[in-house]
């Protein structure tokens, strides 16, 4: 298959944004020039990150709206050694500390996980999602195989919403920007009742596509969203329940596509040469065939309860969601007629978290252990057409069509032991027992000239099979408070990630047979600081990764379709760097580096043995830095302006390491660059904002 660019939607949008009806501002320092404290649930109960052993990105709300954060996406520009490979916005590969696997089967699992509001986002279809009203998003780098156990081998994204609350509040923000776009959010709280609380948020989004297509002179990647999260919190007493409902709701044009050489043919093994018709990523000429693009549906419910009792806590989370999506495709980005692709993703998930722990005593030993099950069943169609007429007069037409369905479950039993050795120096000792079980069928069907190329065994095929995997991971993590303002820690971790089954097989044999589960060890040591009377906070981690069986995403010789493959043995170590520093009482600056060294220790791919290559889709380098200026005047309006950079290396699309320069087919996706920029205004009564940002300026 060729392989071609996947072009984001980071063109320069200008944004205009209004805020109003008592909308708090808040600034980045304090008036006693200090750096505020940063609360994260880690380790699922509320700890200032400084001194929890684990690398932690965590950004509040207020990080959020001044950076234009979105989505994970653009949260993981801000995340030391995080990366995305994105084809479309339903197969979307994060990458935390060089880890990720395509994910998009009925079977599979990601590496890194993204949840929201202590539920997992299991199917990979799901997790693309808009933030809107985020009290804050913690980034864990790193295998979490205790508290976060399931599939966590490579970190995890924790999406937060603000909660109902007492007090009266309503906001508005209107943005309107270049390409049409417009954007609305909303939110109104309050008290409904005696110890009841609601709160209800809206977002609505849209913009015409970045992308021309130039034959047809349409946009191509064009985007609508509209969402919506209604919450109840209910406290009689000492019980708190909260119960949220969501809904989402989007639908994008085609997503672009373009030859990586723009100056030279692209012969294609079907008998077609097309040279791009322009040199300008952001004018392309893609087939017009279908009606291109995607449709998702995404909707609700979760319920938490948390009871204290006396020094302890009981904690309930149950979570239920429902999604659906449709997406229609070209795969190659030419005129012709190449590789056509439909496909249908229906989900049901529930999930069930009980947790007990001490967190509400003063004892020298605080403890958390708790239980967590999972089911999901996964319905996905793949509808596909390579070669349609009239190449080569029709006469190597090929069709092919793929009905998977899986039934996932797990469950977990973990606990972590913290026990203070003396007044310095803190163990913790974690556990967790985790079990998956698949249930999986797929029916094939291949017709045609090339059908070689899906199917290798007489078409159709139809089989099921069912396994399951189980393990035992653990951590040993040592804190030391160097001074009140200085802490040092070293952990040992394991992680695992359950197998699961290949949906796009070529044989029968292959699609009832799994591919193992991931396993990974980690050693990790770090240093957190707040120096400076809390003016400059310095984080840093060195780790060591040893992956066994790391599953990854590859291409079989002569296949048209991707699987899931695992790699013998992998390393990956390197060193992380968190910054922030208020310069001034005005002025701060935050930023992060990663340098990662990496290879595959271990693994023969199609007879080649690639030991010693590097990981596919894992940057060598990232590096971010953003600098804010917050200004009172004399009247007392506030005046804000933010400048975000960010960048890294290239990295190499396969494990194979292909490039041009060693005779490969494009293997290489170049060192992007990215800087945004903000600036806005408030009155003193804070009551209102007006913003003007630009993003992708270079």
């Amino acid at each position: 298959m060729k392989k071609s660019t996947f072009l984001t939607s980071t063109t320069p949008s200008v944004l205009l944004g209004a805020c109003s009806i008592a909308m708090p501002m808040s600034a980045l320092a304090n008036a006693e020039f200090t750096l505020e404290e940063v609360v994260v649930t880690a380790r699922k109960v509320e700890e200032n990150s400084q001194t929890v052993p684990v690398a932690i990105t965590s950004m509040s709300a207020d990080f959020v709206k001044q950076a234009g954060i979105r989505d994970v996406a653009d949260t993981l520009q801000f995340t030391p050694g995080a990366t995305l490979i994105s084809s479309s916005p339903l197969e979307q590969q994060y990458s935390i500390r060089g880890v990720s696997s395509g994910s998009e089967g009925a079977a599979s699992e990601s590496s890194v996980l993204v949840m929201v509001d202590g539920e997992v986002l299991s199917r990979d279809f799901m997790r693309s999602i808009s933030y809107f009203d985020l009290e804050r998003v913690e980034v864990l780098r790193g295998p979490q195989g205790i508290a976060y156990g399931k599939n966590a081998t490579g970190g995890l994204v924790h999406l937060l919403s603000k909660k109902p609350h007492q007090d009266f509040e309503a906001s508005v923000a209107l943005g309107l920007g270049n390409f049409n776009e417009q954007k609305l959010e909303s939110v109104i709280n309050g008290e409904i009742g005696e110890n009841l609380f609601g709160r209800l948020s809206a977002s609505s989004s849209q913009r015409d596509g970045y992308t021309d297509d130039i034959v047809t002179g349409d946009d191509l990647d064009n985007w609508e969203n509209n969402s919506v999260r209604a919450q109840l919190l209910y406290t009689p007493n000492d019980l708190e329940v909260l119960v949220k409902l969501h809904w989402m709701d989007e639908e994008g044009g085609q997503t672009p596509r373009k030859n990586f050489n723009v100056d030279l043919p692209y012969d294609s093994p079907l008998g077609t040469s097309f040279t791009e018709l322009s040199r300008d990523p952001w004018r392309v000429s893609n087939s017009s065939s279908l009606d291109f693009g995607t449709v998702r549906t995404v909707e609700g419910i979760n319920l938490q309860l948390v009871k204290p009792l006396g020094d302890y806590a009981l904690t309930s989370i149950t979570s239920y969601r429902d999604a659906e999506a449709e997406m229609n495709r070209d795969g190659f980005g030419t005129p012709d007629d190449l590789f056509l692709s439909s496909s249908y993703d229906n989900a049901h998930t529930f999930s069930q978290e009980l947790r007990l722990d001490n967190s509400g005593g003063d004892s020298s030993m605080l403890w958390v252990t708790g239980l967590f099950y999972s089911s999901d069943t996964h319905h996905r169609i793949e509808d596909r057409v390579l070669a349609a007429a009239p190449i080569a007069g029709g006469t190597v037409e090929t069709l092919d069509y793929i009905d998977q369905r899986s039934k996932n479950t797990g469950m977990g039993v973990f606990g972590e032991v913290r026990y203070d050795l003396s007044p310095s120096l803190t163990l913790a000792v974690g556990t967790r027992y985790s079990k998956d079980k698949k249930d999986f069928q797929v029916f094939h069907r291949s017709e045609g000239a090339l059908s070689f190329a899906f199917l290798n065994d007489p078409s159709p095929i139809s089989v099921s099979a069912n396994e399951s995997w189980e393990a035992i991971t653990g951590s040993i993590a040592l804190t030391y408070e160097i001074s009140d303002s200085i802490m040092a820690y070293s952990t040992v971790s394991t992680g695992y990630k359950g197998g699961g089954f290949n949906g796009e097989a070529t044989t029968a044999l292959a699609a009832q047979t799994p591919f193992d589960e991931e396993q990974v060890r980690n050693i990790e040591f770090g240093l957190k600081s707040e120096l400076l009377d809390r003016r400059l906070r310095i984080n840093a981690a060195f780790f060591d990764l040893d992956y066994t069986d790391i599953q990854l995403e590859s291409f079989a010789d002569g296949a048209a379709a991707p699987i899931i493959d695992n790699a013998g043995e992998a390393n990956i170590r390197g060193m992380e760097l968190d910054l922030q520093a208020a310069i001034s009482s005005a002025f701060t600056l935050s930023g992060g580096l990663a340098i990662y060294d990496h290879e595959y220790i271990e693994y023969v791919k199609d007879g080649n043995d690639l030991a010693g290559n590097k990981l596919a889709n894992v940057p060598d380098w990232t590096f971010n830095l953003s600098a804010q200026y917050a200004h009172t005047t004399s009247s007392g309006g506030s005046l804000n302006a933010r400048l975000d950079y960010n960048t890294r290396s290239d990295i190499f699309d396969d494990a194979e390491n292909w490039d041009e320069s060693d005779g490969g087919s494009n293997g290489l996706r170049e060192r992007v660059d990215r800087v945004n920029a903000r600036i806005g205004w408030a009155p003193a009564s804070g009551t209102w904002e007006l913003a003007l940002w630009a993003k992708n300026l270079l």
